[in-house]
């Protein structure tokens, strides 16, 4: 029964621009050419590794790997939006930022 339907998806012949075309070869490159019509090509993204800190001097880099201070956390949650959707851990933005007092050592 496989092998039934395995012979309905070849296609036979293609027709471009009102030519029909048959040939094997002639295919291929009609296949190929529509196939690139529908494609689009992504951005190259910066390699962090690599590209990024090419033009960061050593002493920015120990302080991008540092640890966070407390309130420079404080103020990236605060400047969140806080109507987003729940966190892994199920509680939202609004939570973070409203117990914060309590939350920020252990976070920390």
């Amino acid at each position: 029964m496989a092998n039934a339907c395995w012979d309905s998806n070849l296609i036979n012949s293609l027709k471009v621009n009102g030519i029909r075309m048959e040939d094997e070869e002639e295919l291929k490159g009609g296949i190929a050419t529509i196939k690139s019509m529908f494609e689009y090509s992504q951005a190259k993204r910066p390699d962090l590794a690599t590209d990024l800190f090419k033009g960061i001097e050593a002493l920015d880099k120990d302080l991008i790997k540092g640890l966070f201070l407390e309130d420079e956390v404080l103020s990236a949650l605060s400047d969140l939006d806080s109507d987003k959707a729940l966190g892994l851990d199920g509680f939202s933005l609004v939570f973070g930022n409203f117990c914060w007092a309590m939350v920020g050592r252990k976070v920390m």
